[in-house]
């Protein structure tokens, strides 16, 4: 019987590679073809989302529901005070104080809506949630920084110029002089990187953002800690979220107002909150009209 047994070669010069003065032409060619395919499949992605948004945004127009952030600009907002509006069907909310404007997961809305954005926040990559070509056009438009979880960020990375774009996880926080907008953790299993977001206004407003996330034991320690003023809690979707749901982050968060959106179920929530927890006060957004905190 034989075995065979292989040990490294003594004294035996690493090969060298070969190099030469100038690339050969192949390798040039090569390089060129690469650059040419990246760019095409680039090109062909945001022609893809573009037609995407460009889909819905006549589908909407054409059923009447593009509607205006014309109300909240007209807004008048005092020192203490905030104005949030829900824009769409989902977690689309803008958020006006007398000196900072923040808007989280634009979709379903034109661009030209908006006419004063700080921050642009994005919680995960899903569609209703991120709308790659929309949040390029707000961009321009206002000149705002973009925040993104990791993920959705990747999709942003060929729309939004880089010193524009802020790439976040659970646990760190950007700020603009007194406004403060901090990425908290989320339970949404069907999100690759989620987060949920607690803005603190220059007058001290403070308002969690849950998104898609459903309630987690953490959330009591959030409420806890950061005492928000506004919860935005979601009512239906299909990663289990439900008027149940909502309520049970509204107990965990103890804000001062629970609000529902990314759904309609807002009786069930309310009826709900009406027998477990009556002192909470819950507010039902009506889209494209201001409610005023303070």
């Amino acid at each position: 019987m034989h075995c065979l047994s292989f040990h490294p070669a003594q004294n035996t010069p690493s090969p060298v590679p070969f190099k030469s003065s100038q690339p050969s032409k192949w390798l040039k060619n090569l390089k060129m073809s690469q650059r040419a395919s990246n760019s095409r499949k680039n090109q062909a992605k945001a022609k893809r989302l573009s037609n995407r948004n460009n889909f819905k945004t006549r589908a909407l127009m054409k059923k009447g529901k593009m509607l205006s952030l014309a109300k909240l600009y007209e807004t008048k907002v005092s020192k203490g005070q905030v104005a949030i509006v829900l824009f769409n069907d989902f977690s689309g909310i803008a958020i006006m104080s007398p000196l900072r404007s923040v808007v989280l997961d634009p979709t379903q809305i034109d661009a030209s809506s908006f006419q004063k954005v700080d921050f642009l926040l994005i919680t995960h990559e899903h569609t209703d949630h991120l709308d790659e070509i929309l949040v390029s056009q707000i961009q321009q438009i206002t000149g705002c920084t973009v925040i993104a979880d990791r993920t959705s960020s990747e999709s942003l990375r060929d729309f939004i110029p880089k010193n524009k774009m802020k790439v976040i996880q659970a646990d760190m926080e950007v700020t603009l002089d007194d406004l403060v907008i901090e990425a908290l953790p989320s339970n949404h299993p069907a999100a690759a990187t989620p987060v949920t977001y607690m803005i603190t206004l220059e007058n001290g407003v403070k308002i969690f953002h849950a998104s898609d996330s459903l309630p987690f034991p953490a959330m009591e320690r959030i409420g806890l800690n950061e005492k928000p003023d506004i919860v935005l809690c979601a009512i239906s979707g299909g990663a289990g979220l439900t008027p149940r749901t909502g309520v049970e982050i509204a107990k965990l968060i103890k804000a001062k107002v629970a609000i529902p959106y990314h759904g309609d179920s807002f009786s069930d929530f309310e009826n709900i909150i009406k027998r477990e927890l009556p002192e909470q006060k819950v507010v039902t957004l009506k889209k494209m009209v201001p409610y005023i905190y303070g």
